[in-house]
């Protein structure tokens, strides 16, 4: 201002709040899609774990007739954990299409990742397919301690 009182003088502050305020909407918009696709792998945890516990109970007189007839335990715990990762690979290539499809609305967010990121759409499977055999395992684990004798005298 001492030099040229006539040239007009923005806001002055400091540049880590400039940055801060620039970087605002962009940070704003990430915790919004990180809440929400947490929130997402929570509910297909849980969806999960709810569709194959269900179907494990509706097959539970299947399972005591296998044992019964001589199949082992650890096969039938491993029938009902392919089911449940069958079922999560299935959701994870149509997750995978979907958003290779929608790469391109999120394009201006990124930095530093191209939008078709192999090694993210893979560590984004890999997640889908564990979380899937830790929400198969417990209805896995009951599935294979059935008791034919008293599952069959119920029926």
């Amino acid at each position: 201002r001492k030099v040229d009182p006539a040239v007009a003088m923005g806001p002055v502050m400091p540049l880590t709040q400039m940055a801060s305020d620039q970087t605002a909407r962009h940070r704003v918009a990430m915790l919004a899609l990180a809440f929400f696709g947490t929130t997402a792998v929570v509910l297909c945890a849980f969806g999960l774990f709810a569709v194959v516990s269900l179907t494990s109970h509706l097959r539970h007189r299947e399972y005591a007739i296998r044992l019964a007839v001589g199949a082992s335990p650890v096969g039938i715990r491993w029938m009902v954990l392919r089911q449940g990762v069958t079922l999560a690979f299935t959701g994870a290539l149509a997750g995978a299409a979907i958003a290779a499809a929608g790469t391109d609305a999120l394009s201006g967010l990124l930095h530093g990742v191209t939008p078709l990121d192999t090694a993210a759409f893979c560590a984004a499977a890999i997640l889908v397919l564990s979380l899937a055999g830790l929400a198969s395992w417990i209805p896995a684990r009951q599935a294979s301690r059935v008791d034919p004798l008293d599952s069959l005298r119920a029926e």
